[in-house]
């Protein structure tokens, strides 16, 4: 936690969208509405991956299903969020680890 730069993460939050500043929070504490996460509340039917249909879909699993849509929808998300990042001027070191991805 000590790498985390929290004082750009709150500017990111505060800047953002009500209901992205929703989703960011519940995606840092990891407190998404998967399949895994619904169906313990009872409000699922399967905690299964809507995807792929093999394994629980948790958090960890929505980033890394191997469904081809899965890793489709995972790379747009990607681009947007480097060609967003490469407009705020980040440092192009954060773009070329992210690019590697």
């Amino acid at each position: 936690m000590e790498h985390i730069d929290t004082q750009s993460l709150g500017t990111v939050i505060k800047k953002s969208r009500v209901h992205n500043r929703a989703s960011l929070s519940k995606l840092i504490h990891r407190w998404i509405p998967t399949n895994a996460f619904l169906h313990k509340q009872q409000r699922a039917s399967t905690p299964e991956c809507p995807r792929c249909m093999k394994e629980h879909e948790t958090a960890t699993h929505t980033l890394q299903c191997q469904d081809k849509e899965a890793i489709t929808a995972r790379s747009m998300i990607l681009y947007e969020a480097l060609t967003k990042l490469s407009k705020m001027d980040t440092c192009p070191l954060i773009l070329a680890t992210l690019e590697d991805k």
